[in-house]
């Protein structure tokens, strides 16, 4: 081919390519985020006091003392041109923050790490992005210690615990229940199983027994694991049905004693008739907190995470929790699937810092948060317990070379588009983030 043609093609395939990337990025905006990335993050009268800096010189001064443990940095950004087709970056010292593409209006970092460090002047670098204003606001939360507290952990799957709290958790006494043994889903394994029913059963008891030994590696006490046994996807139909035994969508499944007798044999758990009906599943988180008593109860967020299993495990505890009388504590609450569809939040790479969401579902004033730090170290292990996770991991057909093939393409694109949303990345990360919220006052009388 002579340097004619080369530049004849290249003419024809270049305008395709740009194209392609700019149809991209309208998708990318328009389902990607599925909401306004020009609009301001509403978050209104919040934090335990606010103080106010300027941006000189490209730094900020945080002139606070140390009893802050948590904090943001409300500040106003724009995206430039570059901006809306690669994502935008704030660098706050050695922390990355990555902005939606075309971001715009006001933005909360999370600085909670700089206050833990102590340190009272922040460096600011900005990469396809500048700030619209100068002025910015330093929001500052003042929780109790978390020494001596015990943490009560509750994840609707194999897996949430570890995705939202493995460094709280780890660092405390903690207990984890499991409510479900993660039966449903992807066919993780059907190229070696070609049963349906089958496939979901041997999946449950591998999902299960993942649920029951990677909070082994960090330290958790055998007594203080738990799975309950109940299936994928089938809380709501409990909760609509509270009558009714309901069967697994996937294995048809009526006994969740199938699974429960497979715990640690001093595991904080009651006995049960098997029936995975509402009243058994409220009673047992009636006997889980009466017997361990935690100080915090970590559990999905019913407004801002939006699969099924998380918000009905949540009004299972809140229900138990009323029947108990229990109202000292409180809730630590995180999000998974954020409301809205977003699959990237948070954006960016492991490592990078968790800053807040946008507010889709409308919280009110007074929104408390605790950042937890997660050292190098933290992040090393969080990596090894996602990845003893078998449903976070590649499926069986990257064993065949068309699954390979298959594999790399998908990933490939994913890594080129920007479109990447994996648990590795999004939850590995330099803080782990909650909503708190006192216990008597959000389950009132």
């Amino acid at each position: 081919m002579n340097i004619r043609n080369i530049i004849k093609w290249s003419l024809i395939v270049m305008p395709v390519l740009i194209a392609l990337y700019v149809l991209n990025y309208i998708w990318s905006v328009r389902t990607h985020y599925n909401y306004d990335v020009t609009a301001n993050y509403e978050y209104n009268n919040f934090g335990d006091t606010v103080i106010y800096t300027q941006i000189a010189e490209g730094k900020i001064l945080v002139n606070v003392d140390d009893k802050w443990d948590s904090g943001l940095l409300k500040i106003n950004i724009k995206a430039t041109n570059k901006g809306k087709f690669f994502n935008p970056e704030v660098r706050t010292g050695n922390e990355t923050h990555v902005l939606e593409r075309g971001a715009q209006g006001f933005r909360f970092l999370n600085i909670s790490n700089h206050l833990q460090l102590n340190n009272h002047e922040i460096q600011l670098d900005f990469k396809y992005c500048n700030p619209a204003d100068v002025t910015c606001e330093i929001i500052l939360f003042n929780n109790q210690p978390l020494q001596n507290k015990k943490i009560l952990v509750v994840s609707p799957h194999p897996d949430d615990a570890e995705i939202a709290a493995w460094g709280l958790y780890s660092n405390n006494e903690s207990l984890i229940v499991t409510v479900t043994t993660g039966d449903f889903g992807p066919k993780n394994y059907d190229e070696i199983v070609d049963n349906d029913s089958l496939h979901y059963l041997l999946k449950g008891r591998l999902r299960f027994w993942n649920s029951i030994t990677v909070p082994l590696l960090a330290g958790i006490e055998q007594k203080n694991i738990v799975n309950l046994g109940y299936s994928d996807l089938t809380l709501k139909d409990m909760f609509d049905y509270k009558d009714s035994v309901i069967a697994s969508h996937a294995t048809g499944l009526k006994n969740t004693n199938y699974y429960r007798e497979r715990n640690f044999k001093d595991a904080i758990i009651p006995e049960s008739d098997g029936r995975p009906i509402w009243s058994n599943l409220v009673n047992d988180f009636v006997y889980i907190i009466q017997n361990f008593n935690p100080d915090i109860i970590v559990l999905p967020h019913l407004l801002l995470d939006y699969h099924a299993d998380h918000k009905y495990s949540t009004l299972a505890v809140i229900e138990a929790i009323r029947k108990t009388g229990k109202r000292d504590g409180q809730f630590y609450f995180y999000t998974n699937h954020l409301t809205g569809g977003v699959r990237v939040w948070p954006d960016g790479r492991m490592g990078d810092a968790i800053d807040l969401p946008p507010n889709l579902c409308g919280l009110g004033d007074s929104v408390r948060i605790r950042s937890v730090k997660l050292t190098a170290n933290d992040q090393i292990e969080k990596t090894m317990a996602l990845e003893a996770m078998n449903d976070l991991r590649m499926d069986l057909e990257w064993l065949w070379v068309k699954g390979t093939w298959l594999k790399f393409r998908y990933r490939t694109m994913k890594e080129i588009m920007g479109h990447e949303d994996n648990y590795f990345f999004k939850a590995v990360r330099s803080n782990e983030l909650f909503f708190v919220e006192d216990i008597n006052s959000a389950i009132g009388n």
